[in-house]
């Protein structure tokens, strides 16, 4: 448990999450340091392997975005009424294989 001197107060110079916009500042210039040396390494990157990196960067987006589409539909067939089934039953009503 915090002392009274760690706890976090809401004022109105914070939120109820002890986040100040002083903090939120530091940490942009963490990362736009963080940014810029990435940015300055991947300059100095021959061209191919630039384009190796922007392929795989554009496959990971691709997987991301195929996986956030799995999830809605799950959720979706999670929402739909009436009774659920295991797929070893639904094999069974299909006629396939179990494995």
């Amino acid at each position: 448990m915090a002392s009274p001197d760690q706890e976090r107060r809401v004022t109105p110079g914070n939120s109820a999450t002890g986040v100040t916009t002083a903090s939120v500042v530091c940490q942009y210039r963490v990362v736009s340091r963080k940014t810029q040396s990435l940015l300055e390494a991947f300059e100095r990157l021959p061209v191919e392997e630039k384009r190796i990196f922007a392929e795989e960067a554009l496959r990971r987006l691709a997987r991301e975005e195929m996986d956030r589409a799995d999830i809605e539909d799950a959720r979706a067939a999670l929402a739909e009424p009436g009774e659920s089934i295991s797929l070893e039953q639904l094999k069974k009503e299909l006629g396939l294989p179990s494995c």
